[in-house]
């Protein structure tokens, strides 16, 4: 599921991707049998409500503080921008998403990582 807000930009952006899926339908249908499989859809928000979107609002300010931190007016190769930009990943999915406990007995923290390789992980990026 695709979720954006409703620039012309999305929009267009839907209506054109709709007709590149029936031009490539014709041809092949393997595009056509993932996307039905997959139950790919397009979601936008309601028109004058920015607010619904606060939370994937908020997680591209997380990264972009983060990369500008590291890179500042630096440039990169593509191998390090693709190491910079999976260990920032990994910093963010690494946070938890509830407030933690002092109680010692208490199960680990439920972190965004649980979802997507269903463990803490335990890679640390060096300094």
């Amino acid at each position: 599921m695709i979720f954006s807000d409703n620039g012309k930009d999305f929009v267009s952006a839907k209506s054109e991707l709709k007709r590149l899926i029936l031009i490539v339908t014709k041809h092949d249908d393997c595009p056509s049998n993932f996307l039905t499989k997959e139950g790919t859809q397009w979601k936008f928000l309601p028109p004058r409500a920015p607010n619904f979107g606060s939370l994937w609002e908020a997680s591209v300010k997380s990264f972009k503080f983060h990369f500008k931190r590291v890179v500042g007016v630096s440039k990169l190769t593509y191998e390090e921008f693709y190491t910079i930009l999976h260990q920032i990943e990994g910093i963010l999915n690494s946070r938890p998403l509830i407030p933690l406990s002092s109680d010692m007995d208490d199960l680990e923290v439920l972190i965004p990582g649980h979802f997507f390789i269903g463990r803490i992980n335990n890679c640390y990026c060096r300094a």
